[in-house]
């Protein structure tokens, strides 16, 4: 993920929230988030703002200048890498009942050690 766009589209499907939520608290429309989610404009530092706000991220990890997206402040565990972020991206794309497997194979995998 390098640009904008796909950064925005990564923090948004981790929230579960649609293009439309996203856009209204922001307070731009949802055609204006359409472009910058597909890189054909470039939102000003005071929406990139907001847009960090919303999205619980820093300016930084939207334009690119940081890799980590927790929001400063807002995490007590240490920061995730990036293989940590990939895994709960695509945990949350998994089915309720997918997701209780995944947690008993964690455990399982634990209990283990």
């Amino acid at each position: 993920m390098n640009t904008l766009g796909e950064r925005l589209s990564f923090l948004r499907d981790n929230l579960e929230m649609t293009q439309m939520e996203l856009a209204e608290k922001i307070g731009i429309t949802p055609m204006t988030l359409a472009k910058y989610t597909k890189d054909l404009n470039e939102p000003r530092s005071s929406t990139i703002a907001k847009m960090a706000q919303v999205l619980n991220t820093t300016s930084d990890y939207l334009v690119g200048l940081s890799d980590d997206y927790a929001s400063a402040g807002t995490e007590t565990l240490p920061p995730q890498n990036k293989r940590e972020q990939d895994l709960l991206f695509h945990f949350r794309k998994l089915s309720e009942q997918d997701k209780i497997r995944v947690e008993e194979r964690i455990l399982t995998l634990l209990e283990n050690e």
